[in-house]
């Protein structure tokens, strides 16, 4: 019991300083929470500083990154300043020389111009010594100096004589088809002599359209007054082509029979719109001229228009192919006649023998 007693006695002398000791931990525990707290402000003031550091650093590339690109556009910029310089300096050197170029010839000019006023001032006092009439003919030459003097090739006088080779043509085509519509085109006769029928046949005709084409030419001559260069040459063409327009329709009529009046008709229809006729042959459709060559009125107008305005193309060749003409269509005539032709041709013939 007594030891227990001093245990208690020196507990409750010990108690003090355990409160002493809890009250001195206690305020340890403040400081320390006091000092965490300090730590824990600190920390996130040095979070912030750490993320302004950051910011700052990106700043900092970004302002180097615009400083290089900054420089870059400098030495850009500086080499076109130098280039420009140094074209300049090109353009100055180019506007020197072309200075001194101007004033040379500045000074060549005024000489230029000194010298022709001289020359008209020695011009002038020429003409003032001058007659009248030299003076007006220099005046007439300045105010025009290139004369002009134009003269007509085979020109004829007045439209008549142009379209006179056309009509003269047309008019012996339809003489002789008309000479058809009277005359038999083979004269009837026995078979020993077909030729002679043919020959009398064309003979008749042929001379009903020589007297015609003489008429016309007497007419265009010295009735209408229209000029012609060689009136011999036209009188051989008109009596030319009048035998040749006899025979081709001699043969028409002696193949066809009556029917060979209407193809004489369509024939003239077709050498009126293809052997160029009134109008220049290069006025031509295209496929009407390719049958322009083969027609004998084509050479009958230009022989016609030859003789009596001159030039034209070949009076051989005209008379060669208008003869050529007349020597086939009478070989024709003459086979018609010996052939199934002449039967066809019908008592029309033997009514104009016996006639």
């Amino acid at each position: 019991a007594s030891t227990f007693s001093a245990r208690m006695a020196q507990l409750s002398a010990g108690m003090p300083q355990l409160a002493d000791g809890i009250s001195a931990l206690s305020t340890g525990t403040a400081g320390i929470a006091t000092g965490a707290s300090r730590l824990a402000s600190g920390l996130d003031t040095l979070a912030s500083g750490a993320a302004k550091l950051a910011t700052g650093a990106s700043t900092a590339a970004d302002g180097a990154h615009t400083l290089a690109d900054g420089t870059a556009s400098a030495t850009g910029g500086m080499s076109r300043l130098t280039d420009a310089a140094t074209l300049s300096l090109d353009a100055g050197k180019l506007l020197a020389a072309q200075a001194g170029n101007l004033a040379t010839n500045g000074t060549t000019l005024h000489d230029n111009a000194t010298a022709l006023a001289d020359d008209l001032g020695r011009s002038a006092a020429d003409i003032g010594s001058y007659g009248s009439e030299t003076r007006t003919r220099l005046g007439a030459m300045a105010a025009d100096p290139i004369a002009v003097s134009a003269t007509r090739a085979n020109a004829v006088n007045g439209p008549g004589a142009g379209l006179a080779p056309f009509l003269m043509a047309l008019a012996a085509w339809l003489g002789v088809l008309g000479a058809f519509l009277v005359l038999p085109a083979i004269w009837a006769s026995d078979s020993r002599r077909r030729v002679r029928g043919v020959l009398i046949g064309f003979g008749l005709a042929a001379l009903a359209g020589a007297a015609g084409a003489l008429l016309m030419v007497i007419g265009l001559r010295f009735l209408l007054g229209v000029a012609v260069v060689d009136i011999a040459a036209l009188l051989v063409f008109a009596v030319l082509a009048t035998l040749a327009f006899t025979a081709i329709l001699q043969a028409l009529v002696a193949l066809f029979g009556t029917r060979g009046w209407l193809v004489g008709l369509l024939l003239l229809v077709v050498q009126v719109a293809a052997a160029g006729l009134p109008y220049a042959a290069s006025s031509i459709p295209g496929p009407v001229a390719a049958l322009h060559p083969f027609l004998p009125m084509t050479y009958t107008v230009d022989a016609m228009r030859g003789a009596i305005a001159g030039g034209g193309s070949s009076p051989a060749v005209d008379a060669f192919v208008l003869a050529a003409f007349l020597v086939v269509a009478l070989l024709v005539t003459l086979a018609a006649a010996a052939g199934p032709a002449l039967r066809r041709e019908g008592s029309a013939g033997e009514v104009a023998a016996t006639a």
